[in-house]
């Protein structure tokens, strides 16, 4: 553990160096809440397409534009606001439209607009994905991976209007589904996730199966107690290179590292 972990600092350290001389000099800023930010407590912080900057917050969403801060907040009397002031993930559509995650729900926020779809499954539906909604990831190149909670997993590509299913289940190429989904990152065109127990599994979108998995690190945790998982990686782009991702448990506050392919 402790050589993956210097070789890992070792290769960060020498990227660091080689563009030391092409980093142009960098300007900080303080942005809290006594500059417009609705809470203290910053969840996720997110880059969209038209340049804006957003916080989702313990309460409130904040976009920033460089100069000043607009929050939105939800409102149970009006159904065009946020589902949620709690926001822990927010992620563009290919279509320009901000997905927040807040707790077990979603809401979609139309930047024409800049009003909010509470109802993520309706928004769903007119693709044809239809059930009780668990999961959104949206990857670099704008596909959609949807986990619903009695079919697994839907892979969705917007530009040509297809669509696969990783069907549940415990034969081969199929999604076992006592796996709870805790986070996800883009390998290559197919998708590698962590699972609420510390498994990592991937799936192949197009092809519709799972791909693999492993639980290296899941053998260490206490299965006695509920314990979630977050996933750090570098990108791959191929989807051949191997990988090492680290994996955080809590509330056991220890973390490990696996190695992808294991």
């Amino acid at each position: 553990m402790r050589k993956v972990f210097f070789l890992l600092l070792l290769v960060v350290m020498a990227v660091l160096t080689a563009h030391a001389d092409v980093i142009p000099d960098m300007k900080f800023r303080r942005l809290d809440t006594r500059h417009g930010l609705s809470h203290s407590q910053v969840n996720c912080i997110f880059r969209d397409s038209r340049g804006f900057v957003w916080f989702g917050t313990a309460y409130g969403l904040n976009r920033y534009d460089g100069y000043r801060v607009k929050t939105f907040y939800s409102n149970v009397r009006d159904t065009t606001t946020m589902r949620d002031n709690f926001t822990d993930r927010i992620q563009e559509a290919w279509d320009g439209k901000l997905w927040m995650k807040q707790n077990m729900n979603y809401s979609i926020y139309d930047p024409k607009t800049e009003l909010f779809e509470r109802n993520a499954t309706r928004q769903l539906s007119r693709i044809g994905i239809v059930g009780g909604l668990e999961y959104v990831f949206i990857d670099k190149q704008k596909h959609f991976w949807i986990k619903i909670y009695e079919k697994g997993f839907y892979y969705y590509n917007p530009s040509g209007r297809s669509m696969t299913n990783v069907r549940l289940g415990y034969g081969k190429g199929e999604f076992n589904p006592t796996y709870g989904m805790s986070s996800a990152v883009d390998y290559g065109d197919k998708m590698l996730m962590v699972t609420f127990n510390g498994e990592l599994v991937c799936l192949d979108g197009k092809a519709g199966r799972s791909c693999g998995r492993t639980s290296g690190y899941a053998n260490t945790a206490d299965r006695r107690t509920r314990t979630t998982a977050c996933i750090a990686m570098p990108t791959a782009p191929s989807g051949s290179l191997p990988v090492v991702i680290y994996i955080y448990m809590y509330p056991r506050r220890s973390g490990g590292m696996l190695r992808w392919p294991s």
